[in-house]
């Protein structure tokens, strides 16, 4: 992954048990602490906007290890 903050975070999940809620609370912690609208359907948006570019950077860095092997 050539973002380092979405690596340490690929780090953190990967020791992780319950991925779903520990991404969901840091996503309303980003939200609360960067003066970010907290209406509901904004807060909504943001974590599927920020699911989704996770959901791309891990498919491709799957996609790496798998050519790798």
């Amino acid at each position: 992954m050539d973002n380092p903050r979405h690596q340490l975070v690929y780090n953190i999940l990967e020791n992780v048990d319950n991925k779903s809620a520990y991404i969901r609370e840091a996503v309303i912690y980003y939200y609360r602490h960067n003066g970010i609208s907290m209406k509901s359907d904004d807060i909504l948006d943001g974590i599927r906007n920020v699911i989704q570019e996770c959901k791309e950077e891990l498919l491709i860095e799957l996609e790496k290890r798998l050519e790798s092997h």
